[in-house]
């Protein structure tokens, strides 16, 4: 989770102490990041163990406020065993102006995200976000935070970080392309194809987890 931290501070998907990201340890624990500490950082005594309440078990840190975001996710999906919460500028600046990246014109941002879509806007560390977001839980893998950010989650830490990862680069590659020309559309006869590759891919999550 540390290194992790790292690796987003040095792709300039957070800033300061922006971010939070858990995992499921076992059933009742999920290892969390603590509040205001920059997530280039970290050292593992800084991180929490906390249960499904959000009551911490383990650590002398206090977890993000957005704690309640991660567990909403959690109670929505069983499969999901990791969250990350970023603020990835070509993503969040879809979010800004509240539209989804097109679909359709990026075979990986097929495969791996069923739809972006941009959540409604709520206010950071509340139980409203938290319920915002999980509606689409089982659904896809990642969304946009209207004004906010964006969330990817997967079956493990390594996962939900790497779609966090594709999420940013789907969304800079779209957005450059539209200064370049009309992005063209992936050939409607191939979609069933990449449909059918990309439900592969996901289901092998969940039999992996």
């Amino acid at each position: 989770m540390c290194d992790i931290g790292r690796r987003a501070t040095l792709r300039e998907l957070v800033a300061g102490t922006e971010g939070n990201f858990s995992a499921r340890l076992d059933s009742d624990r999920i290892l969390c990041t603590p509040t205001f500490r920059p997530k280039g950082v970290l050292r593992p005594d800084e991180l929490c163990v906390i249960d499904e309440a959000g009551a911490v078990i383990e650590g002398l840190s206090r977890p993000s406020s957005e704690i309640r975001l991660h567990l909403a996710i959690y109670r929505a999906c069983a499969d999901i065993g990791a969250v990350v919460h970023t603020h990835p500028p070509y993503a969040t600046a879809y979010a800004i102006v509240g539209e989804s990246p097109p679909t359709g014109v990026l075979q990986e941002a097929d495969i791996f995200f069923p739809t972006i879509p941009v959540v409604d806007y709520e206010t950071t560390g509340t139980d409203a976000l938290g319920a915002a977001v999980a509606r689409f839980a089982a659904e896809t893998n990642a969304v946009l935070l209207s004004n906010h950010g964006a969330v990817s989650w997967g079956p493990d830490l390594e996962t939900a970080y790497a779609l966090t990862e594709m999420l940013e680069a789907f969304c800079r590659a779209t957005h450059l392309a539209r200064q370049i020309g009309s992005p063209q559309s992936i050939p409607p006869e191939k979609r069933p194809e990449l449909d059918a590759l990309g439900q592969r891919i996901r289901a092998s999550w969940k039999r992996n987890r």
